[in-house]
Order: C-alpha cells, then sequence, then structure tokens
C-alpha cells in the first residue's frame, strides 16, 4: 500500500552530477516551449535507439546520450520515441529476430530512459494544481512503459499523481477510495483481461465517486460495442491528451467540483 500512497514513482537519477545537471537543462529547455512533446517517430532513428538498448551494458544514459546526437531531446525520447521503440522490439519478437529475453532487457532499458529524465518545469511557469490522480496498471499485466510515460507526462502538466504497477486489487481500492484522488486511470493492455477489469471498476466505483478512466493499449483492441459498456472505466477520447488539455474539468466532474 505504501508504494501506491507515496504519491511518486522513484525515479532513478544517473550516478553523476554533470549527467543529472545536463539533462535537467535539457528537459527544462524543452518543457519551456510545452509541457508535451509532440511528433512522429522517425523509423531510422527508433531502430538506432531500439539496437542500442540492446546491447551490452547499454543503459537509460546511453539511450539518451545517442538520441541527443539524433537530435532528439530527453523529454522527446520519452514522448515520442518510448512507445514506438518498445513496440520495434515487440514486432522483432514476433518475427523471431529477436528472444523475449532480447526484449525484456531492452524494455528495462527504456524504463530507466524515464526514470533518468528529471520531471521538471520552469518555477516562473510552474502549472496551476490541475488534479490528483491514481494511475494504476492492475495485476497481471505484462505492459507498463506506457503507464510510466503518462506519469511523466501528467506530472509535467501539473498534476499530482500517485502510481502502483501491478499491486493487488484490494490495495487499488483501498488507495481509491482516498479523499485526494480525483480520478483513479487504470492502463490495460491485454484483452483477456477485459472481464477482471470490469469487476474491478465496480469495486472501486463503491468506494468513490471520482470517475474512473481506461487508457492503455486496450482501447485499439476491444470492438467498438465494448466502449459503451457501463460495467467497464469511462473512456475519454483523446486519453491522456484529453487530460492534459482540459484535465480539470473532467476530474473535477467526479467530486462536484472539488
Amino acid at each position: 500500500m505504501h508504494d501506491i500512497l507515496a504519491g511518486k514513482i522513484a525515479w532513478r537519477l544517473t550516478d553523476e552530477a554533470s549527467s543529472v545537471r545536463q539533462l535537467a537543462d535539457e528537459a527544462l529547455a524543452e518543457v519551456a516551449r510545452r509541457p508535451i512533446v509532440a511528433g512522429t517517430a522517425d523509423p531510422a532513428t527508433t531502430e538506432r535507439l531500439a539496437h542500442e538498448t540492446l546491447r551490452a551494458g547499454a543503459n537509460g544514459g546511453s539511450v539518451l546520450a545517442l538520441a541527443r546526437s539524433l537530435g532528439v531531446g530527453p523529454l522527446a525520447m520519452i514522448d515520442i520515441y518510448v512507445g514506438p521503440v518498445a513496440d520495434w522490439l515487440g514486432t522483432a519478437w514476433c518475427d523471431d529476430r529477436l528472444s523475449f529475453a532480447d526484449v525484456t532487457r531492452g524494455c528495462a532499458v527504456l524504463h530507466r530512459v524515464i526514470g533518468d529524465v528529471p520531471c521538471i518545469f520552469p518555477p516562473q511557469a510552474r502549472p496551476q494544481r490541475a488534479g490528483a490522480v491514481l494511475v494504476v496498471v492492475p495485476q497481471g499485466e505484462d505492459h507498463i512503459l506506457g503507464a510510466a510515460t503518462a506519469v511523466h507526462q501528467l506530472r509535467r502538466a501539473g498534476f499530482s499523481v500517485a502510481a502502483g504497477f501491478c499491486p493487488p486489487d484490494d490495495e487499488v481500492e483501498a488507495a481509491a477510495a482516498r479523499p485526494e484522488f480525483d480520478a483513479v486511470l487504470l492502463s490495460v493492455a491485454s484483452i483477456d483481461r477485459l472481464d477482471r477489469v470490469s469487476g474491478l471498476t465496480r469495486r472501486i466505483r463503491a468506494r468513490t465517486p471520482a470517475p474512473v478512466l481506461l487508457g492503455g493499449a486496450i482501447l485499439g483492441r476491444i470492438a467498438p460495442d465494448a466502449l459503451h459498456d457501463p460495467g467497464l472505466p469511462q473512456i475519454v477520447p483523446g486519453g491522456i491528451a484529453t487530460l492534459l488539455g482540459s484535465g480539470a474539468a473532467i476530474l473535477g466532474a467526479g467530486r462536484g467540483g472539488r
């Protein structure tokens, strides 16, 4: 329970202070222009970054250094490239070009990338607190990179975020019932866990009036009629992007505008 309620992910910083300062300065420069970096991943750059995650001795810092040499800043690496690089690794595994161990190692390096980049914004442009959200990857899910990316983005946009990666359901329900949370975001990838998500949603709703929102790769996999299933979490068009743009109104609706 403590991990969820602590309201933080233990972001790992690089060992050398100079590297930390450089990453912080670069992230600060990027976020001064916009909290979330938009764009389309270049396929050749994606492939080079993917190969770096597989290199023996690779870590978050080495991937960020390569990205920098290719003209990709630290926040752009997170917002634009983490997902496509993970997809590249997964496709290579499906095509029998990589082993499962290779993909696992590459994704672990991508997690280090997210952890190495300070979640930062300029003090003079500190966003007004947009709300407090609980982001959960339910137990049994295997994919957490998308949720980790979303947590980083939400914090940059001014949200107070607590995150739980595959905690027991009873801990999720107890955490969601705490009055400081304005919404619960469930990140789900597996279509075969839809029934479990529906049950978890019902139990959360029994304990809190806060909206329960659904995101993750599952949104591109479920049948259109399932989007209107009252037993499922609310699906907000645009997902995280919508929350970042007008999240205060969405989150406030669950608790009478609190």
